[in-house]
């Protein structure tokens, strides 16, 4: 997805997924790359990648899937972004497919190996979180456990820190959109600790965001 000075004014867009070489990205091996595409505030329904992204001022659900061919589709749920915000999702999910990531090295290298050259046909490309800190926690999460407590961490970490995006208003039920609110509490930690299955490792969720912020 190359840079644009302002964001379409229509959406859904279509755009080519390539690398900053014009490496071929394959969408849907990219969906499948690990299984933290599966925990909240992503999740993938056959060829489609929804996730939960920020644009300062609220959250929005944002459906990455592949469309025609040669070609892959950005949509948003809800009302139409503005082009200020549109132009922080289209960012977001180019950081989010690692379209940035030259990978032509690691290409030139795949095709040189038979077994390998399945590869070069988009493969390899990694989704990652939004940002380090998603990243990090969710990281953690998988840390000395089963894949099934990760599950629960993580779902209960959404569910008490996340501010969920608002559901479309609905005109046939008198429903009128209504400003997101300024700030998202999170929990205590001892809601943390219990609610969320952290144990002892809530203490880390709390203080390592701040150590991240002073060594900034």
């Amino acid at each position: 997805m190359k840079e644009t000075s302002a964001a379409p004014k229509t959406w859904p867009i279509e755009f080519p997924p390539e690398g900053p070489a014009g490496d071929p990205v394959d969408l849907s091996r990219t969906f499948r790359a690990h299984g933290l595409t599966s925990l909240p505030p992503m999740r993938t329904v056959e060829n489609t990648l929804e996730i939960t992204l920020s644009t300062e001022a609220r959250q929005r659900t944002a459906l990455i899937s592949t469309g025609r061919t040669g070609y892959g589709s950005v949509d948003v749920v809800g009302p139409q972004p503005g082009c200020e915000e549109g132009e922080r999702l289209l960012a977001a999910v180019r950081y989010v497919l690692r379209l940035d990531e030259n990978l032509s090295l690691f290409y030139e290298m795949a095709a040189r190996a038979p077994e390998l050259s399945w590869a070069t046909r988009g493969a390899g490309r990694m989704i990652r979180g939004a940002t380090v800190f998603e990243d990090v926690i969710k990281t953690f999460c998988t840390t000395n456990c089963a894949w099934s407590a990760t599950i629960r961490m993580t779902n209960a970490l959404v569910e008490h820190w996340v501010r969920r995006p608002p559901e479309p208003p609905r005109p046939d039920r008198g429903d009128a959109p209504s400003p997101p609110p300024k700030r998202c509490p999170g929990p205590e930690r001892t809601s943390t600790k219990t609610s969320c299955a952290l144990g002892t490792g809530a203490g880390t969720c709390w203080t390592w965001p701040a150590r991240l912020w002073r060594a900034q």
